[in-house]
């Protein structure tokens, strides 16, 4: 009977650490999406007019260094700032800034830890805009803001165009986008494939 006892008591113990294994795992890899609303901002049909409402404008590389601001409210809100290490300045209309530079984003969307029974984090974005993917390469559009001393990607996602291919959320974007989609190819087109890297 007292072997049976330690038998049962040995499996409910396995059976538990079992199940505490598999929420931590599901905890820490889960990342849900959920969008924060719409908002009002230009739309842009090219290229140059998105260019000519920016101060800044950099072909760069995301790092995989970014934190969390949420805002407290009555509303749930925040935003990502995000270090890129710039790789070529194609327009700069504020301070002195050079290839191998680091600079802040800020970024539009942002990331949660789910409060308990729930597993893993929520990502929130505005509109069609996603995170930047670390290790991917960017055109950012962006104005300096002067209260967080840091860059706004300019209009959401139309701040924002990966030029490698290594973003699929960027991707699926463009399949349902077809605003978006014209103006990255015009993007592409008028300053991407005239950047003569080093």
């Amino acid at each position: 009977m007292l072997m049976k006892n330690k038998v049962l008591s040995s499996f409910i113990m396995i059976l538990v650490l079992a199940l505490i294994s598999i929420y931590v795992y599901y905890d820490q890899t889960t990342l849900k999406e959920a969008p924060l609303g719409h908002f009002n901002h230009a739309v842009y049909d090219s290229a140059k007019d998105l260019y000519d409402d920016v101060e800044l404008v950099v072909l760069a590389n995301v790092t995989s260094e970014s934190k969390a601001v949420i805002i407290e409210g009555e509303y749930l809100d925040g935003y990502s700032l995000t270090e890129v290490n710039v790789e070529h300045v194609i327009k700069n209309d504020g301070e002195s800034l050079s290839n191998q530079d680091s600079i802040t984003i800020i970024e539009p969307a942002f990331t949660m830890e789910n409060k308990f029974p729930s597993v893993g984090k929520t990502q929130y974005y505005s509109e069609d805009y996603r995170k930047a993917a670390p290790g991917a390469s960017y055109l950012l559009f962006l104005n300096w803001d002067e209260n967080k001393e840091a860059y706004w990607v300019h209009a959401l996602h139309q701040g924002k165009f990966n030029v490698d291919q290594s973003d699929l959320k960027e991707m699926a974007v463009q399949e349902h986008n077809e605003q978006f989609k014209a103006l990255k190819a015009d993007v592409i087109q008028t300053y991407f494939n005239t950047i003569e890297l080093e």
